[in-house]
């Protein structure tokens, strides 16, 4: 062809053909050398000689020497997508293209707003959402503005299309990654409803760990489990299964905790260290269940081990056996247990002391053992200060030894100014202040005595002599 725009025409159509037909390495071995005669109004020229470097860059791509060559190769092809925005006829390809090189120079933010402004651009011509568009944008946002890209992964999902499963995938990683557990728990159906099979076990994971959080323990349970019928595996199988028996621990699901306990050892061994705090939540699960024997014998295991978890299987196999004592009325198992606390009393703390101090005395005088209660108690108010059922416990000692009525009186009566509610005291303090009248005539202990017995009067039943006597006085 001699005419040169005739032979420049003809290029451009072979050009074009070989865009159509996909080859495009061959496109980028004809088209580079001319691009340096290409003038501004070569647009058809241009887009080819943009789109050869672009697709001839993705060929490179896939292998690590051909890395920097693409990279060149993305740069080179940026300024004539750029300046090809506006054309009417290749605006919309330049665009899409773009976008691309924008995404894989690592420009995201670029990328986004191209993106999106694509997703505009094609819903006009197309009339209906370009998903794919709208999910690279959202990939995009996921680098600088995750809010947003969480938003846009949502509107994906909602759509229920093409990319519903992999935006519902994002979706949940970007709300488990910012620990948005309130929207993760109310989106939790949706999301669920889309989410490819190999994400679901990860999924009910991080809804179990959500629920698990706002101490809703058998939502939790409910998930933990579902995540590891599904398969979870290492590292999050160990956080859920220890979460799971705690769950189950707390709704008293003793079957579950077992089902928990024996995953967790077949997975990481007897030795873990781990099994030690295992054991004793599983004496607890079965403590809660009714089952003292188990209970008493994991406890008894703990202890034996010498774990780190020692200390507390002794501290919960005391306050067991106390309760149990409790129950029956075993004095005897009752003040035997306690004395033996007592002898580790630093395992437990200030309240709890006092509390088996106070059982203790109540152990003693059931047992008649008069004076050891009393001096219990007396080194009670020493440790402790005044309180008022010590005094009132004292009261009882001294009436049970029955030899001493002024300590009986003093004990009672400081009971009741610390508790005006004990006033079962009031009919042996009128007992005893009669006897302290009859031993001193004249004093005040007869008025004492009837303002007793008069307090007495509707709490319980009063013999014919008491009440002849109180009328006497009046």
């Amino acid at each position: 062809m001699r005419g040169s725009e005739l032979r420049k025409r003809v290029r451009v159509k072979r050009w074009h053909a070989l865009y159509q037909i996909k080859l495009l390495s061959k496109l980028f071995e004809e088209i580079a050398p001319q691009s340096s005669r290409f003038s501004e109004g070569d647009e058809e020229a241009r887009f080819y000689y943009a789109e050869s470097c672009f697709r001839e860059a993705l060929t490179l791509q896939g292998c690590e020497e051909g890395i920097q060559q693409a990279s060149s190769l993305y740069i080179e092809a940026l300024p004539y997508f750029e300046d090809l925005l506006t054309s009417p006829r290749f605006g919309l390809h330049a665009k899409m293209s773009l976008a691309e090189v924008y995404r894989l120079l690592k420009r995201h933010k670029d990328a986004a707003d191209l993106y999106l402004t694509l997703v505009d651009d094609l819903q006009k011509v197309n009339g209906v959402v370009h998903e794919e568009t709208l999910y690279h944008a959202a990939l995009m946002l996921t680098e600088f503005d995750q809010e947003n890209a969480m938003e846009l992964f949502g509107r994906l999902a909602r759509l229920g299309g093409k990319k519903s499963s992999a935006a519902a995938g994002m979706w949940f990683y970007l709300l488990a990654k910012k620990e948005n557990w309130e929207t993760l728990l109310e989106e939790k159906n949706l999301i669920l409803a889309h989410l490819s099979d190999e994400k679901k076990p990860l999924f009910h994971f991080y809804v179990g760990k959500a629920f698990y959080d706002e101490q809703n323990h058998s939502e939790a349970l409910i998930h933990l489990d579902k995540s590891l019928d599904l398969g979870l595996s290492a590292p999050h199988d160990k956080v859920s299964l220890l979460s799971l028996m705690v769950c189950a621990k707390e709704t008293e699901n003793l079957s579950s905790f077992e089902k928990g306990y024996h995953l967790f050892e077949k997975r990481y061994g007897k030795e873990s260290p781990e099994m030690g705090k295992l054991t004793f939540l599983r004496a607890l699960s079965y403590k809660k269940a009714g089952d003292v024997p188990a209970t008493v014998a994991l406890l008894d295991k703990i202890i034996q081990s010498k774990a780190e978890e020692a200390n507390d299987a002794y501290v919960e196999k005391m306050r067991l056996n106390i309760s149990e004592a409790i129950k029956v009325s075993n004095w005897n198992n009752l003040t035997g247990t306690i004395e033996e606390a007592l002898a580790k009393e630093a395992l437990f703390d200030r309240a709890e002391q006092q509390k088996m101090r106070i059982l203790l005395a109540k152990g003693y005088l059931a047992q008649t053992r008069n004076q050891t209660a009393a001096s219990l108690l007396q080194d009670y108010l020493k440790r402790y200060g005044d309180h008022a059922e010590t005094h009132a416990l004292l009261c009882r000692c001294y009436m049970q030894i029955g030899t001493d009525p002024e300590k009986v009186v003093f004990h009672g009566e400081k009971a009741l100014q610390l508790n005006p509610n004990l006033q079962e005291l009031h009919l042996p303090l009128f007992n005893n202040y009669i006897a302290l009248a009859k031993e001193t005539p004249l004093s005040s202990f007869d008025a004492k005595a009837a303002d007793h017995l008069n307090a007495a009067l509707d709490l319980s039943s009063i013999s014919l002599d008491n009440r002849l006597w109180l009328a006497n006085y009046y």
